[in-house]
């Protein structure tokens, strides 16, 4: 249901991403301006973004690198997220550094505070999976443990943090 495609006399014209708060159309420029300006028409929303007129965009914490050719047409595509665990990255493992120096048996359950400390770390760092298919496993895996966070959750997530953050670009 989040993926909507335009068809138009049998062809295939703009695809729609909806992800939470998030789109992404793609198609010709002609069809994909069209739907994001009845879209915007329609619903409030932050600013337009048209591809042919940027060399990036962002999407769901990655930015979408469009790099032309001197008439203009694309040439090449490259998906990172550098900006994005640069910014968001340094505060959450500041915050979970604050958590795990509590010292705690690493099967203690965090406490609510920290808790959400680790949600929220754990939050940011899902996001990193779209372009880094090595560490998905343990995103995964740190997901999962949100309902009843462990200390030692808490360490793993800390250290994938900052793992993340060093090899950023």
């Amino acid at each position: 249901p989040c993926l909507l495609i335009l068809v138009w006399d049998g062809e295939v014209v703009a695809i729609l991403a909806i992800y939470v708060d998030d789109l992404i159309a793609a198609g010709t420029q002609e069809w994909a301006g069209w739907v994001m300006v009845k879209i915007s028409e329609r619903y409030p929303m932050g600013q337009l973004e048209n591809s042919w007129e940027c060399k990036q965009v962002s999407y769901t914490g990655t930015d979408v690198k469009l790099f032309r050719g001197k008439d203009g047409k694309l040439e090449r595509i490259t998906l990172d997220q550098q900006a994005y665990v640069e910014s968001k990255f340094p505060p959450a493992i500041a915050d979970l550094e604050k958590v795990v120096a509590e010292k705690k048996d690493p099967s203690a359950l965090l406490a609510p505070a920290g808790a959400d400390v680790f949600r929220s770390g754990n939050g940011k760092l899902a996001w990193t999976g779209n372009t880094r298919p090595p560490e998905s496993f343990s995103i995964s895996e740190l997901a999962s443990a949100a309902k009843a966070p462990t200390m030692s959750c808490a360490k793993k997530l800390l250290k994938l943090l900052r793992q993340i953050l060093a090899t950023a670009s």
